[in-house]
């Protein structure tokens, strides 16, 4: 990965050796990442921390607290498509939660259980009040008692 310093002057990094990094306005952090099923990684929500068998990934931070959003951005070779996945971390959690499927809208029932305990959050889940990521973790921001996060 190359990037720019201060000065202008360009520097080639080692992917491994990044803990994190700022673009213009955006935040990129690292985390050793596994997601317990590749095989059928469509239909597992969760990606867990893994530094010794996990692949590292650069998440671009769009939100942080209690409850953080984050973007897994990866380009799709041979077309010129930027591919995202929506993750979502509770504070005292050690896994990612995935919170979308792509152009198939949030992942509803995964999010009704991450959220079970938060009974006004998972009926707007389940009723599909909330659309999109964004306004799920902006509900739980505001109404959500964070008290019961760990849950």
């Amino acid at each position: 990965m190359r990037l720019t310093d201060s000065n202008g002057k360009r520097k080639k990094y080692k992917t491994k050796t990044i803990k994190a990094f700022r673009s213009k306005d955006q935040i990129y952090t690292a985390f050793w990442l596994d997601n317990s099923s590749k095989k059928i990684v469509f239909f597992n929500p969760i990606y867990t921390f893994n530094f010794e068998n996990g692949e590292k990934a650069l998440l671009k931070v769009i939100t942080k607290g209690a409850l953080s959003q984050y973007r897994l951005e990866c380009w799709e070779q041979g077309e010129s498509l930027l591919m995202s996945i929506e993750l979502l971390k509770k504070a005292n959690d050690s896994f990612f939660m995935r919170a979308d499927q792509g152009l198939l809208g949030l992942r509803r029932k995964a999010l009704t259980k991450y959220f079970k305990y938060c009974a006004e959050l998972s009926a707007q889940i389940k009723s599909k009040t909330l659309k999109t990521v964004w306004e799920g973790v902006t509900f739980y921001i505001e109404k959500c008692n964070v008290a019961n996060q760990s849950m």
